[in-house]
């Protein structure tokens, strides 16, 4: 296995295109303005090695995925109902996403295994909207042998 961080992002987009059939714009960069929602992104954040021995290391490499639910066009025309549907919407992304990567242990062949996929959830305002807003922190580990 050799190292290809835009392979494994491509590899999380393709996963999350084929397994999540609510997502309507998925994108592999931090993306402002969204084609539907709820939106995605998928970012590379940083990665770790972990050195064991001379011809033996563990590398994990890390990915955020930002789920966005526009909730309003702006803060001051927020309702009840609209924050209720994107509570639910996103809830059901969140699991979409988690079990399609439960199921996918060796990453399609490029990794060795995956880490569990941790969520935080917030709220955003951008220029574009207020937002419901859940990050998925998923860690591809690939051992190297010599």
């Amino acid at each position: 296995m050799s190292t290809d961080i835009n392979n494994l992002k491509k590899t999380i987009m393709n996963r999350i295109s084929a397994e999540v059939s609510t997502v309507q714009d998925v994108a592999d960069y931090d993306k402002v303005v969204f084609s539907g929602f709820p939106a995605v992104t998928v970012t590379s954040t940083d990665n770790e090695n972990e050195f064991w021995s001379v011809g033996e290391n563990q590398r994990a490499f890390n990915f955020d995925i930002d789920i966005y639910q526009q909730i309003s066009k702006s803060t001051q025309t927020v309702d009840d109902n609209a924050r209720q549907s994107a509570e639910r919407i996103i809830g059901n992304v969140v699991s979409d996403i988690i079990d399609a990567f439960d199921t996918y242990v060796t990453f399609g062949g490029n990794a060795d295994f995956l880490r569990a996929a941790p969520s935080a959830w917030d709220y955003m305002e951008s220029s574009e909207g207020f937002y419901r807003h859940a990050k998925v922190k998923l860690q591809v580990v690939q051992l190297f042998t010599i």
